[in-house]
């Protein structure tokens, strides 16, 4: 008699750990892992660390994780390789794919103005300083190098004649090329720049001064594969749509963010935030700016990369029909 009651005391313990094995395994099957490249660590991706921070991501059962790639190129090949799901990164890289065959499109809006600081080292006083120097860029036919040239051409510097440019990586490469003197100028994020200025370097301009409106980064996706996934990436959409309203509407929270992400001084954080919410450089609704994707158009229009046939609209580009969808569901 004892040994049948050890043994159906045994079998209800197996059933119980099986029960709680397979409880387990079905709440795994439910968190959906989304990978997201970026190029970089930066403020263009500030929703995508609230998300994360704040549980947005986790409330839509998305563990999402972040790869850094340090290349736009390399982040188009996982896309469209499909080693992540997500990129987060500048339009003309995945306009140029596209064209190719790509099947790719931007869903969401992430930076919606160029949120750069052109920094110089400290002999450099104004912009046509840097006439017959060298400019450290990420790329040099990276967004950022398109939109710095124009900025370089209102003040009558034109590439190659009068600068030249060379690859030194992401933001914090590019502080290291300032610093050290190896290049005499480049494009830096806030608080970078901020963190630049302090240290005595030159802050000689905003690229928003000379480009308004642009769609700086957007996040993107396979076409197929997300009309295939239609759920998640709505769901994935409106995690980030929740961080946007958290982002306009609670500064101490977001300010937080950032100085954790970022390992920065709180009043580097708040000096950020104040810009970020000023120039409302993260859109609110998630939109992608159409006149700031013509502006990216037009650039590579003039490189010549439309050569032969008719340039496209920045619609052809663009699915807004997830982010529809996450708006109307957000907003209930």
């Amino acid at each position: 008699m004892k040994a049948v009651t050890r043994f159906n005391a045994a079998l209800a313990l197996l059933i119980a750990v099986s029960t709680l094995f397979l409880c387990q395994v079905a709440e795994g099957q439910e968190t959906r892992r989304i990978r997201t490249a970026i190029t970089s660590p930066g403020m263009t991706n500030l929703n995508l660390y609230i998300a994360d921070r704040q549980g947005f991501f986790k409330e839509q059962k998305i563990f999402s994780e972040i790869i850094v790639m340090r290349s736009a190129a390399r982040q188009i090949q996982a896309l469209i390789a499909g080693s992540v799901e997500f990129s987060a990164q500048a339009p003309d890289p995945l306009i140029r794919a596209d064209e190719r065959g790509a099947e790719l499109t931007m869903l969401s809006g992430l930076g919606n103005s160029a949120a750069y600081d052109l920094v110089a080292g400290k002999k450099y006083q104004k912009i046509e300083d840097l006439r017959g120097t060298t400019l450290g860029v990420s790329g040099i036919n990276s967004s950022s190098t398109l939109l710095l040239q124009k900025m370089l051409s209102a003040h009558g510097l034109a590439h190659p004649r009068d600068y030249a440019l060379v690859e030194v990586g992401g933001t914090s490469d590019r502080l290291a090329a300032i610093q050290s003197g190896a290049v005499s100028a480049g494009v830096l994020n806030p608080p970078i720049s901020y963190i630049a200025a302090d240290q005595g370097f030159r802050i000689l301009g905003e690229l928003k001064q000379y480009i308004p409106e642009v769609q700086f980064t957007a996040l993107s996706a396979r076409q197929p594969w997300a009309h295939a996934n239609a759920s998640l990436v709505d769901d994935y959409l409106a995690a980030l749509l929740k961080a946007n309203r958290y982002l306009y509407d609670n500064k101490a929270g977001t300010v937080a963010v950032i100085q954790n992400f970022f390992k920065i001084r709180p009043d580097y954080a708040e000096r950020v935030y104040e810009y970020w919410v000023r120039n409302q450089v993260t859109p609110r609704d998630g939109a992608i700016t159409v006149p700031g994707t013509e502006v990216v158009l037009d650039i590579l229009e003039k490189l010549g990369d439309f050569k032969g046939k008719t340039r496209p609209k920045a619609e052809k580009f663009i699915d807004s029909s997830f982010l529809r969808r996450a708006q109307a569901r957000v907003s209930r």
